[in-house]
């Protein structure tokens, strides 16, 4: 605690001196680094919050998906009995599709998130 409180109250200094010794060192094109390091912030951003939405559509898929694999797995004899087999494997396959393609843009959106 005491190390994030210290970080808090020196951070900011340190980045104004890096500042000031950027444009003593550079001038005014220092302004277009920061101008690309603050977009830059603000696109990962953007990019985190639509993978937390993207991660909790994976979770409640991936909860579909589970809760009609454990319904299958307990009615087997009923399906096997009423010759249901296909169509208890199509509805889970299909689940199962939707939740690769939540899982594809989620490794997607961690990948354009890390450059």
């Amino acid at each position: 605690a005491a190390t994030g409180l210290w970080n808090a109250l020196v951070l900011p200094a340190q980045i104004i001196v890096a500042m000031i010794m950027l444009w003593n060192v550079m001038g005014a094109s220092m302004l277009a680094g920061l101008a690309g390091m603050i977009a830059i912030l603000a696109a990962n951003y953007i990019i985190a919050a639509y993978q937390k939405t993207v991660t909790q559509k994976v979770m409640d898929q991936k909860d579909l998906r589970m809760k009609a694999t454990t319904e299958m797995l307990n009615a087997m004899r009923h399906i096997k009995l009423a010759a249901q087999e296909l169509r208890f494997r199509d509805k889970i396959l299909d689940l199962r599709e939707v939740e690769l393609a939540l899982i594809w843009r989620q490794l997607l959106l961690g990948a354009m998130n890390i450059f």
